[in-house]
């Protein structure tokens, strides 16, 4: 069958031949497009008996003949507002059908998603998690920006589309972190698969393994712990650049920084609280020696002298 888009615009035209439709009445959300689409019967063009027009329109064209000076002319748009009608409502229906639903955090602030099939999605500070509003058991893909954990009902596969690459799943447990300095993935039970969006690394995980992918660098490796750090308040760091600790600093408490003259890109390892942004700083900058003011508001932390 064609891909699902051409087939429910092909439903929408009755263009479907009787194996096609009989196939479609079988979806799991055909009751709920055929729903949406009995709003449109209103735009539907009026029957009309094409004899009895023909004589109504002779009768007019007398009536006004001898009404109006030969050198008008009438042009009647109805048929053309019929038309406009019915097409602003496909592009109506369709933008119903295939527009998206979207999530998103605020920095210091935690979100749980229940998706449709069932499965959960806890997201973490200053993320963001986008799917389609229809079509969903079809194809089920999410997309995010930022952390999250991901509880996945078992069925038919399930999808992540992230900055850094794509993770898919069948009914499993995970976190990925991707703010855009790098991206981890970690599975806490079943498994998934990890394909970098440049193509260049594919790895699959069972539950205790994780990958990390910054620039061109691709590492695997393991943990022990039963759940996401940042799940129990914390942020922890294995040799990780200052600029992604920085990032996290900024999702968990709405702070930007300002650097003047440092190199932000030296490792760091270690970790901070998130019900604290004083404390937190201290974690990770007293020890590395790193000067740093933070203004009244608690807002700007400028970095270096």
């Amino acid at each position: 069958m064609a891909d699902k888009e051409t087939i429910w615009a092909k439903w929408m035209a009755g263009e479907l031949s009787p194996e096609e439709l009989s196939t479609l009445e079988q979806h799991p959300e055909f009751g709920e497009y055929r729903r949406i689409l009995q709003g449109m019967e209103r735009f539907q063009k009026p029957a009309f008996d094409q004899e009895a027009l023909r004589a109504k329109i002779t009768q007019r064209r007398g009536t006004k003949a001898q009404s109006q000076p030969k050198s008008s002319k009438v042009v009647s748009l109805k048929w053309w507002g019929y038309i406009g009608a019915a097409a602003a409502a496909i592009a109506l229906v369709f933008g119903l059908l295939f527009n998206e639903v979207q999530y998103s955090t605020a920095p210091g602030e935690t979100l749980m998603v229940e998706l449709p099939d069932g499965s959960q999605v806890q997201m973490n500070s200053n993320s963001k998690l986008s799917r389609k509003r229809f079509l969903w058991s079809s194809s089920k893909k999410v997309a995010l920006e930022g952390e999250a954990y991901f509880k996945i009902e078992k069925g038919k596969g399930f999808t992540v589309l992230t900055h850094s690459g794509i993770v898919g799943v069948l009914g499993t447990q995970f976190n990925i972190r991707d703010r855009g300095a790098a991206m981890e993935v970690a599975c806490f039970e079943g498994k998934v698969r990890f394909n970098s969006k440049d193509g260049q690394h594919e790895s699959y995980l069972t539950k205790g393994m994780q990958i990390r992918l910054e620039g061109n660098q691709f590492e695997e490796g393991s943990f022990s712990t039963e759940t996401p750090d940042w799940m129990q308040g914390r942020s922890v760091f294995n040799n990780i650049a200052l600029n992604e600790v920085l990032m996290e600093l900024e999702a968990q408490f709405g702070i930007t920084f300002e650097v003047n003259n440092m190199d932000i890109s030296q490792r760091f390892t270690g970790s901070f609280t998130h019900d604290n942004v004083d404390i937190a700083l201290q974690t990770v900058l007293v020890p590395m020696d790193i000067p740093y003011q933070l203004d009244p508001d608690k807002k700007l932390v400028i970095l270096g002298q």
